[in-house]
């Protein structure tokens, strides 16, 4: 029941906290950065295919009579309910307040105040080898392109680039534009594209969440009332949704491939 739980969470948290918040912040950097822009030239490339992935579940994953409907416990729907909650009102939505570092110290897992230190994050491990590592790499891109703060500043196009998220409501999004404050923005969209969504989905489902018997979407009989019980199969998937939740893993394992 837990890995049922989490997995529900975890697909459509990735949702909520990946695709939309990339999605928001790169159709403002379109509608004001122009195509021989450097900027949206590396934003292109971070974020290949943006759009089609949210065609992609509203026309096969969410819809009526689609996975989610014909696999998971909930229905599309709730799938898409739940998104948008957690996107407004559960944080997943919050732009500088999930930037790598700060969200981990956020919910008390880096530098905490309180309780014990952990004895072993191998999440923060990997993860923060390649967010540092995506850092060095945008502070070298954006100080090539603006040696100084005043060829920064002279760039009209970032700077309408924020005037156009904060009437979008770009939830936490910065409100004024440095140097840093762009660094951190690409920075963030990258980590967003990669690690973060490759934790939460693609990589995760392929190698783990989405591999039957210990993680299925869904259990097939009501929950167990009191201690004892011998006989799994009765919650276990049957032959068709068996190979429904195989085939999407190995969507994912592809994807994960490329």
């Amino acid at each position: 029941m837990f890995n049922l739980n989490d997995f529900w969470h975890s697909q459509f948290y990735h949702f909520a906290g990946t695709h939309m918040v990339a999605e928001i912040v790169y159709e403002a950097a379109y509608r004001t950065l122009s195509d021989s822009h450097p900027v949206l030239a590396l934003l292109n490339r971070l974020t290949p295919q943006l759009f089609s992935y949210r065609q992609a579940a509203l026309a096969t994953l969410i819809n009526k009579g689609g996975y989610v409907d014909n696999l998971f416990a909930y229905t599309g729907a709730a799938a898409a309910v739940t998104t948008t909650i957690l996107y407004n009102e559960m944080g997943a939505g919050n732009f500088q307040a999930n930037y790598f570092l700060r969200n981990l110290e956020n919910r008390g897992l880096l530098n905490s105040s309180f309780g014990p230190e952990l004895k072993s994050f191998p999440f923060y491990e990997d993860a923060s080898a390649i967010h540092t590592s995506i850092t060095k790499f945008v502070s070298t891109f954006v100080d090539s392109y603006y040696p100084t703060t005043t060829s920064f500043e002279s760039d009209n196009e970032l700077q309408s680039w924020i005037s156009e998220a904060i009437p979008a409501q770009i939830l936490d999004f910065p409100t004024s534009m440095t140097r840093q404050t762009l660094i951190e923005i690409i920075t963030h969209i990258a980590f967003l594209g990669s690690a973060a969504h490759q934790t939460l989905n693609t990589n995760d489902v392929a190698e783990a969440m989405a591999v039957l018997p210990f993680h299925p979407v869904s259990l097939y009989a009501p929950p167990p009332t009191s201690k004892g019980v011998t006989d799994l199969i009765p919650f276990l998937p049957g032959v068709a949704a068996s190979i429904g939740q195989i085939s999407r893993r190995d969507a994912c394992a592809d994807a994960a491939g490329d």
